[in-house]
């Protein structure tokens, strides 16, 4: 990646931090795309089953389904007062993303740039709206964020490993331990499928989660995969970021982190002591989140995503950041759905 001056700031959710605060974070990174149609694409490996027919949002309609696509993505001809148009006026893409998972959303140590597969995507995004990719101002969050970022209007575009769920949709997702709703918020059609598992150490004789009842697990604040072991028996641990769970693993305050396995991949090549393990959990699919109000733009955003999915650029971005960690060929991603209906959504503000 050449030398590119992206605008980076940091946020946490510790009470001292604010969006702007230096130091209160670690830096960003990353690069994307979106996914392939509901039959699983030829290639080596095994891919992960699609996940099983997902309960139904308020609306009637399953989490994966969204707005329809039906939208011009000419940055020439943007509608007058629309999100694009505004967005373009402005000159930047403001886009929130991890800080500290590889190959996903991490700074490149020699660039001090953002890059990996959701950096990439949002690159994609930035272009379709007629701004340069370099002035995009990426926000470096932890997971448990993603909603209230968007609500509170700090970025246009979340890119982070967000597994597209009905809770995030309506807005009823609690953070953690807290009794404070987030947000509602847009998501995009889906652009990848990952299930979650366990990261433990190599010496671990340990092979599936039943082994790790009663033990401390980490996992992300909020996070589905985190979720889905807590009802297996074992001891959760929260963390705000996915950086600070591995950093707890290393010390010796938790047995295993649990994380999507686009995660743990990633620290499974910082760290060579350590090995992934277990079934896939809960699988499920990674959207974009936009803001709630933003239908137009969540429509655009679906528009340029199959058009990514189509054109092979998705596969482009597996075969560059996440084939060279796990092998093989991107697991299915389902058609795109267009049948969201917003208007009998149950949504918190």
């Amino acid at each position: 990646m050449t030398m590119r001056a992206r605008r980076l700031s940091v946020l946490v959710v510790a009470a001292a931090c604010s969006l702007t605060t230096a130091g209160c974070g670690a830096p960003v990174a990353g690069p994307a795309a979106d996914a392939g149609a509901g039959a699983a694409r030829a290639g080596a490996a095994a891919a992960l089953p699609l996940a099983a027919a997902p309960a139904n949002c308020s609306d009637g309609r399953p989490p994966n389904a969204t707005l329809p696509a039906a939208v011009s993505t000419d940055s020439s001809n943007f509608p007058t007062g629309s999100t694009m148009a505004k967005i373009k006026k402005r000159g930047f893409l403001r886009v929130a993303t991890n800080g500290d998972v590889l190959n996903w959303g991490a700074t490149n140590t020699k660039t001090g740039t953002p890059e990996g597969y959701d950096v990439e995507l949002a690159d994609e995004i930035a272009r379709a709206l007629g701004v340069k990719p370099e002035r995009t101002v990426y926000t470096v969050i932890p997971y448990s964020e993603r909603q209230r970022v968007l609500g509170s209007d700090q970025v246009d575009l979340v890119a982070q490993q967000m597994t597209i769920t009905c809770a995030r949709w309506t807005g009823t997702l609690k953070s953690g331990t807290t009794d404070v709703e987030n947000p509602a918020i847009n998501l995009s059609v889906p652009y990848y499928t990952a299930g979650a598992k366990l990261l433990v150490r190599i010496d671990s004789k340990v092979e599936e989660v039943a082994g790790l009842k009663g033990q401390p697990v980490c996992g992300t604040t909020g996070s589905t995969s985190l979720a889905a072991v807590a009802k297996l028996g074992v001891t959760p641990v929260e963390a705000p970021s996915a950086g600070q769970c591995l950093v707890k693993f290393q010390e010796g305050e938790v047995d295993a982190v649990v994380g999507d396995e686009t995660t743990l991949a990633g620290f499974r090549g910082q760290d060579p002591a350590t090995k992934i393990i277990g079934e896939s959990l809960s699988p499920g699919q990674y959207g974009l989140g936009t803001q709630a109000g933003a239908t137009d733009f969540t429509r655009f955003v679906n528009a340029v995503l199959i058009r990514l999915r189509a054109d092979g650029t998705l596969d482009r971005l597996y075969g560059k950041w996440m084939k060279p960690l796990v092998g093989g060929a991107p697991t299915a991603v389902p058609a795109p759905d267009d049948s969201r209906n917003i208007n009998a959504l149950k949504r918190q503000s």
